[in-house]
């Protein structure tokens, strides 16, 4: 997530912080989530037990106690595998 801020994370923090016990928190741009997504404690045992490259998706999609967070920085939806996509995204800024 290169295009990620450190406030924004900061913003995730605070936004878990003073959410009523959530379980996570996700980013989301124009209707999109995205990421970094907080992940809290009690999902940390679901989440190990994931295989494969699917990602968390399937377990926040499903689960009440996950809390959207709405932001302006369509940097969290900007999705980066692999030394490729990082090599497009930056052949992209010139």
């Amino acid at each position: 997530m290169p295009c990620v801020s450190a406030r924004l994370i900061d913003r995730l923090i605070e936004a878990f912080d003073t959410a009523a016990a959530p379980l996570a928190v996700v980013p989301v741009h124009a209707g999109r989530r995205g990421n970094p997504v907080l992940i809290g404690r009690k999902l940390f045992s679901a989440i190990g037990a994931l295989e494969g490259d699917r990602g968390a998706s399937q377990i926040l999609g499903a689960t009440a106690g996950v809390v959207e967070y709405s932001v302006e920085d369509a940097a969290v939806t900007v999705d980066i595998d692999t030394q490729e996509d990082l090599f497009r995204l930056n052949s992209g800024r010139r």
